[in-house]
């Protein structure tokens, strides 16, 4: 196995909220019930997934959340898909998910998008990984850090945010650098981010985006953006939501735009592609 070792960053999140209002709001597919990831497979293409108990499926759909096909992943199994990245070549469909923290098959797959545009059926290489820190299946409820629901391309790496659910509750979301060269890898905590004091249902990471050197992360309730800069990653800005959904998957457009997509409930409704301009984008 191969150790990634990266230096260690305390993040604290906080400071203002900017303004936004809801552009567009585009029902997803009846078979994309459960959408927990969403990614551009080229300025026209969206792509997405369900997330864990269902076929191991690519959902293309159009700008306005329509589906124009859907394509398979030979030989491969939905675990617990959580979140999609991508760095023009290839779509990594990120297999991360672990609410309990039992999991030892955790796994990145990789795909070429010019199949996923093409063809009704592709293969996917495939990334495995383990977390150093955890020592024992579950871990202990303290440390109940090591699910995860966000994946992000950052140059010629991948980054994963965990999602916490610890008791007690810390607020603090783990970051982990992985390759994108197929392997298996166990990789070591390279940053903490504190995100909030009010619990997994406001302040767990479920998704992420990376987007012209910020990172985006977003919870069931806001979008947070950070800045590296000085060797760490610094807070900028966020957005509070007014509708409280199951977001499972934020995409960055620009600077000024972003998509969301969340999960149908019958409670907390979802099941839509959610199209947000900011009103004061750049102002401090």
């Amino acid at each position: 196995m191969k150790l990634l070792i990266f230096f260690f960053l305390n993040i604290s999140v906080w400071g203002f909220s900017q303004e936004w209002e809801l552009e567009e709001k585009m029902m997803l597919p009846e078979k994309l019930s459960e959408a927990s990831g969403l990614e551009f497979l080229d300025s026209n293409t969206l792509v997405s997934i369900n997330d864990g108990g269902h076929k191991a499926k690519l959902f293309v759909l159009n700008l306005d959340g329509s589906l124009r096909k859907k394509v398979t992943v030979f030989e491969e199994t939905n675990r617990d898909w959580e979140s999609l990245a991508s760095d023009g070549e290839y779509l990594y469909i990120a297999d991360i998910g672990n609410n309990k923290n039992t999991s030892k098959n955790t796994v990145v797959l990789k795909v070429k998008i010019a199949d996923i545009l093409t063809k009704k059926v592709v293969k996917a290489k495939k990334i495995y990984f383990n977390y150093s820190e955890q020592k024992s299946f579950p871990a202990e409820k303290e440390n109940f850090n090591f699910d995860a629901e966000a994946l992000v391309c950052i140059g010629d790496s991948l980054a994963l945010f965990t999602k916490n659910n610890s008791t007690p509750w810390t607020g603090k979301s783990y970051c982990y650098m992985l390759s994108k060269t197929p392997g298996i890898y166990t990789l070591k905590k390279s940053s903490e981010i504190e995100i909030g004091p009010n619990g997994w249902l406001i302040d767990a990471i479920t998704g992420a985006d990376y987007y012209n050197g910020k990172l985006y992360l977003l919870t069931y309730n806001r979008k947070i953006q950070l800045n590296f800069a000085k060797n760490r990653w610094v807070f900028e800005n966020e957005y509070v939501f007014d509708t409280y959904t199951q977001k499972e998957g934020i995409l960055i457009i620009n600077e000024n735009e972003f998509y969301i997509v969340d999960e149908k409930s019958t409670i907390l409704e979802g099941g839509n592609l959610l199209k947000y301009t900011i009103l004061n984008a750049g102002e401090e």
